[in-house]
């Protein structure tokens, strides 16, 4: 495919940190451009799913083909909901699911096929879905983050049942809601419950039952610093917490008795990256930190490797099959899951990169003027 002319000026070209013409580049596959008039700005990760992309433009919700590139079709969306990657989530089943930053009242699902409505959900008066708001799934419930405004703030979770839309059951939160997961037979939520002295936190996960949404345990795992970000992954009896407050950490905790397995402190855990396949020897847990990418041994904390990039931009990282895939400026990388080795990098020809994303097969890059299709990178 021809390289798009998207408006980006001339300039020298740059070559990422530590890189040697040994490295191959990414093979490029398709670019779908974003009809904007000003480069996007934000973290929007495209989400996949059942052969369907979905990224986001300044003003339309966009379903293109996953393999070719090819827009399938478009429904309006806001400015505001562009901006938040968690205003959107993909159901298993046929449908895509997410709140508009237009009307924080609604909660809507889409047909992944054509983009029309299934159905939609109006949330109480005096209710809305918080701007930080991210989702969590079964088979048949979809759980959300809303806040009730009046007559006082206060943060709650709400269940809908996925097929039709209505709201099932609710149960009110004791603090700030993080982030959200299934993990361990429980509802994940990563609470920021605030401290005493002003603008500090203390960070929180508490397990709750699926279908009643009662509290099963929960435990503090900081009480420190103030929280302004974070993440919690689950796969089996594990889930791994990365936290901002204070100088950071990435904590482990059993699900089945809710203790904290190890901890590392000073370590930026805002976005977590989970290794865990046949591809790998052990799970590992995959980090930016500062000018760094960092791989933990997910069952021990300990350091496995450490990849310097020479820079310390904000990235996102995600992987697939044994590679780490890394977005950072205007580079795109992919590092050996096991060694931290570059596989292979390349230049974005539309603006910065914003976030990554994978099937296996494809890599998806969105970046400040559109979505970027690679070959997923050999590993030998």
């Amino acid at each position: 495919m021809s390289p798009l002319d998207l408006r980006l000026p001339s300039s020298p070209s740059r070559r990422p940190p530590r890189m040697n013409d040994t490295v191959p580049p990414l093979a490029s596959i398709a670019a779908l451009p974003i009809d904007a008039d000003e480069p996007m700005a934000s973290l929007t990760a495209p989400l996949l799913a059942q052969g369907t992309l979905l990224h986001v433009d300044s003003d339309r919700l966009v379903g293109s083909d996953s393999a070719s590139g090819t827009r399938r079709w478009s429904a309006a969306w806001s400015s505001k909901a562009a901006q938040q990657v968690e205003w959107l989530t993909v159901s298993e089943h046929p449908a895509v699911l997410y709140a508009t930053g237009e009307n924080p009242q609604y909660v809507r699902a889409l047909s992944l096929e054509d983009g029309t409505a299934r159905w939609a959900t109006r949330l109480p008066e005096g209710h809305e879905f918080a701007e930080h708001n991210r989702y969590a799934q079964t088979e048949t419930l979809l759980y959300a983050v809303v806040e009730r405004t009046r007559p006082y703030r206060q943060s709650a979770l709400m269940a809908l049942d996925k097929q039709s839309g209505e709201r099932v059951r609710s149960a009110a939160t004791t603090a700030t809601t993080q982030d959200l997961c299934i993990g361990g037979g429980h509802l994940l939520v990563l609470e920021s419950l605030p401290d005493l002295r002003p603008g500090y936190s203390s960070t929180v996960v508490v397990a709750r039952d699926p279908q009643t949404l009662v509290t099963r345990w929960r435990m503090v795992v900081s009480g420190r610093g103030a929280t302004d970000g974070g993440r919690i992954v689950a796969r089996g009896h594990l889930a791994w917490l990365g936290s901002t407050s204070g100088l950071g950490f990435i904590s482990c905790i059993d699900l089945t008795s809710g203790t904290e397995r190890w901890r590392v402190d000073e370590m930026c855990g805002q976005r977590l990256t989970l290794a865990a396949d046949e591809h790998v020897e052990r799970p590992l847990l995959v980090s930016q930190q500062g000018a760094h990418v960092v791989a933990l041994d997910a069952q021990s904390g300990r350091k496995v490797w450490r990849c310097d990039l020479g820079r310390a931009d904000t990235g996102t990282t995600c992987y697939a099959r044994g590679v780490v895939y890394h977005s950072r400026g205007v580079w795109l990388y992919a590092l050996d899951a096991a060694t931290g080795r570059t596989l292979a990098t390349t230049e974005s020809p539309s603006g910065a990169g914003l976030s990554v994303w994978s099937d296996g097969v494809r890599v998806y890059w969105s970046t400040e003027w559109g979505v970027q299709i690679y070959e997923a990178a050999p590993r030998d």
